[in-house]
């Protein structure tokens, strides 16, 4: 086992997880993860098109969004970790407001083929996405828009 933390390989034979969520009826469809830099969040992207929000100290969903009509390809959290920006194969990237526990701004055809990458600028509000149609999109801060 490497360490990211401190560079530093162990081997481990026992090693164990800190705990085991159970994604529901999409167990076996789980695409991508992302933690929200401010709190216990840990959303979950399934190929069924949702989004899951789970509360890891206390193991349970807390949100369910109906985010895409196909395979959700990344999720990211805004900094400020009262926003989640999905992207998926229905060429959309979505954003949802998890304190309101809604959708507040979409851009349907974000790319002309499945988008499979996102990323927010470390020091400002630029979103950037990538797509399979070969090219890479920047963004003006779509988390402040409203829908």
């Amino acid at each position: 086992v490497y360490s990211l933390l401190s560079g530093r390989r162990s081997i481990v034979d026992d090693q164990k997880p800190l705990c085991r969520l159970q994604a529901g009826p999409t167990a076996n469809q789980l695409q991508c993860l992302a933690f929200c830099p401010n709190s216990l969040h840990l959303a979950i992207g399934g190929r069924d098109g949702q989004i899951y929000i789970w509360n890891i100290s206390t193991k349970h969903f807390i949100i369910t969004f109906d985010a895409h009509t196909q395979w959700v390809r990344a999720l990211i959290w805004h900094p400020s970790g009262t926003r989640i920006v999905s992207c998926s194969d229905d060429r959309s990237i979505a954003v949802f407001d998890i304190e309101k526990r809604r959708l507040v701004h979409r851009i349907p055809a974000a790319h002309s083929n499945f988008v499979s990458a996102l990323v927010f600028h470390p020091s400002s509000s630029i979103l950037a996405s990538a797509g399979a149609d070969k090219t890479i999109r920047l963004w003006d801060s779509p988390t402040t828009t409203t829908t």
